[in-house]
């Protein structure tokens, strides 16, 4: 990504658990280990948990919001954060959810 090191962003907890879950291989599984170490890993907070259950109430029947979504979405909300994402679709009807896709 243009303009950004390693040092300069963040991921939610979720985000890395998704990471780990998506390798493919045991080589994957250790590439993955090794950038995320280079990011710092925002962890969970009961502030974010109340706000993903707010945004779960809000949007898991009309939006089919997803658990691991809803963390993240609150993860970025709470400490007021762009969301850089490939999947907007899974965040854009998030009211005040700045989102960005990664070039």
């Amino acid at each position: 990504m243009q303009g950004f090191s390693p040092e300069d962003l963040s991921i939610s907890i979720v985000t890395e658990a998704e990471l780990l879950v998506g390798a493919r291989d045991t080589q994957d599984l250790r590439l993955i280990q090794r950038d995320v170490k280079l990011l710092r890993i925002l962890p969970l907070e009961p502030a974010i948990g109340a706000l993903a259950i707010e945004l779960l109430a809000a949007h898991t029947l009309s939006q089919r919001l997803k658990l691991a979504d809803a963390l993240i979405a609150a993860t970025a909300l709470h400490h007021r954060l762009p969301l850089f994402t490939l999947n907007r679709k899974d965040f854009r009807y998030i009211a005040g959810l700045p989102l960005h896709e990664p070039t």
